[in-house]
């Protein structure tokens, strides 16, 4: 079962998706003015184009018949490409807007890491809607929640910052991207978001009457502790 949205929020979401997805690319590729470009940049421009070309269509695909086994195949594939490419280049695109935005605009670094990590929040709502809740099966839920562990809580806010150096955006900020706090909470959101498009109940947070105050105080300054 897959909850559906309202039209305005579809609608939202679908401009999104479209304008995140082109500017990410476009952004990265305006990179080159100020960053070396070599091999492994390449590559990544390559996959960032093949990313748009294959995914700026998504939100416009219309149901496949059940005779069309090969088309539908081609379009699960391409939903595997997206939701691994994605979530690395959305990341990087941010980045990339960053650079530019400071060397264009001339912004200081930590107004735009603020705004750089409270996007990253959000960031793959867009891509949830429209990509990840495709994956049907089981085994290839397992798997794209594995990658989105992987790839938002280990390199989400990291890649996002770049081109960012500890002087120049204050040790407060580069610890709280280190830490990754930021990915966390942006794990816990688009997994969240995706739970509900499956149609699965959320977890509740409510405390319970017979909790352990003592207890819980005591995990709760030990997690405060890692993170800081």
């Amino acid at each position: 079962m897959t909850n559906n949205l309202s039209v305005k929020y579809v609608r939202v979401l679908k401009q999104w998706y479209l304008w995140q997805l082109v500017v990410a690319v476009v952004a990265f590729c305006l990179t080159f003015f100020w960053e070396p470009f070599g091999p492994t940049r390449l590559v990544e421009v390559v996959l960032g184009l093949a990313t748009v070309i294959l995914g700026i269509g998504i939100p416009f695909e219309k149901p496949l018949r059940t005779d069309q086994k090969l088309r539908s195949g081609l379009r699960k594939c391409n939903y595997y490409f997206q939701s691994i490419i994605q979530l690395l280049l959305l990341p990087l695109g941010l980045a990339a807007i960053v650079l530019i935005f400071h060397k264009v605009l001339l912004l200081n670094y930590p107004f735009l890491a603020i705004l750089a990590l409270l996007y990253l929040l959000i960031m793959y709502l867009p891509v949830a809607y429209y990509v990840l809740v495709n994956i049907q099966s089981y085994i290839g839920r397992i798997i794209l929640v594995t990658i989105i562990i992987f790839e938002a809580l280990g390199s989400g806010s990291v890649l996002a910052l770049m081109y960012t150096r500890e002087h120049e955006i204050g040790s407060v900020l580069q610890t709280i991207d280190m830490s990754g706090v930021v990915n966390a909470f942006a794990f816990i959101i688009t997994v969240g978001f995706l739970m509900y498009l499956w149609g699965f109940k959320l977890p509740g947070f409510r405390i319970s009457r017979n909790v352990n105050w003592l207890i819980l105080s005591f995990v709760l300054v030990l997690l405060l502790a890692i993170v800081v």
